[in-house]
């Protein structure tokens, strides 16, 4: 299998079990590029004329009617307060959406927390502004900025047209939500992590280093005036997924760099073929160095629809 793009996704759960899937079966070649659709449901009806996507539901059976997970509640009638080029007729649809990243340092203390942020979604369906409005910790901030910097909307229409739409959203960093809880199997490996159980396996002790099967840019900035590089560690599970993607080490400056931050939500999407040794699958810590360089010419901040009281 050549490459992989996820071109749409209602949840980010729903990404990583359709790439488990696609990548646990078995592909005949092809010459050129073709989509594979899967859809979830929890009940299930043939639609008429037979099944014509994959459609995954808990107890293994395929088939199912979807239903969407709704992770982000837009008005369907913009805000009367907001300027007339702001005040959609349709409102725009996420398309792609990503998940956030718990922030290692917040997460290994069991720190909870939340971030309000508004964000501008432009005629492409691309998040072209954010801004933090208010969030418990910075590092909330950075996280959920950072996610919805890479999500993907159908675009919003006025009067016919693709339109500028400006939305905001309270993201919650907490144990028991649905969105941003870590699963059970990362909380085990946040607890090797601590010492508290077999440590993980290191690059020099697998049978070789293991291949990258789906991987995503970090969404670029070119205001950024200045080159960063940075070291990353991620855990990459039995499984090959990503899991609990950091920092090792920086500066206050490095830490609330948006960079550091899309680099880190780019991070938690990746693939790996499972980390070996002596043949087992075994979860494994590594450390892939970033480096960003900056434009030649950074394009000059332009602040425009973000400056409006963002209301729902």
């Amino acid at each position: 299998m050549g490459r992989v793009w996820v071109v749409e996704s209602d949840h980010p759960e729903f990404e990583a079990a359709a790439l488990d899937a696609l990548f646990a079966g078995k592909l005949r070649p092809v010459a050129g590029t073709f989509t594979q659709p899967f859809l979830f449901a929890l009940d299930a009806r043939p639609p008429p004329g037979g099944y014509d996507v994959i459609v995954y539901r808990p107890d293994g059976s395929i088939g199912g009617r979807f239903e969407s997970a709704n992770v982000f509640g837009i008005p369907t009638k913009a805000s009367s307060e907001l300027p007339e080029a702001l005040r959609y007729d349709t409102p725009p649809k996420p398309k792609l959406v990503v998940g956030a990243v718990w922030p290692y340092d917040l997460l290994r203390r069991g720190v909870t927390g939340q971030a309000h942020v508004a964000l501008v979604v432009d005629p492409s369906g691309r998040v072209s502004e954010t801004r933090v409005i208010d969030a418990s910790h910075a590092e909330f901030g950075h996280a959920v900025t950072a996610m919805f910097e890479g999500w993907r909307f159908t675009p919003a229409q006025k009067d016919g047209q693709p339109s500028t739409a400006l939305l905001h959203h309270t993201v919650r960093f907490d144990f028991d939500d649905r969105d941003t809880a870590p699963d059970d199997a990362t909380r085990k490996l946040l607890a090797r992590l601590a010492g508290k159980g077999a440590p993980l396996a290191t690059a020099d002790q697998l049978d070789h280093l293991p291949a990258m099967r789906f991987r995503v840019k970090p969404v670029t900035d070119n205001r950024a005036s200045t080159d960063l590089a940075f070291n990353l560690e991620i855990v990459v599970d039995e499984k090959g997924r990503v899991r609990l993607p950091h920092v090792l080490s920086g500066s206050p400056e490095l830490a609330a760099d948006p960079r550091v931050w899309r680099a880190l939500t780019a991070a938690a999407r990746w693939r790996f073929d499972p980390p070996r040794i002596q043949g087992r699958a075994v979860a494994a810590r590594l450390v892939l160095p970033f480096k960003f360089a900056a434009p030649a010419t950074p394009t000059p901040a332009n602040p425009t629809s973000i400056n409006a009281t963002p209301t729902r």
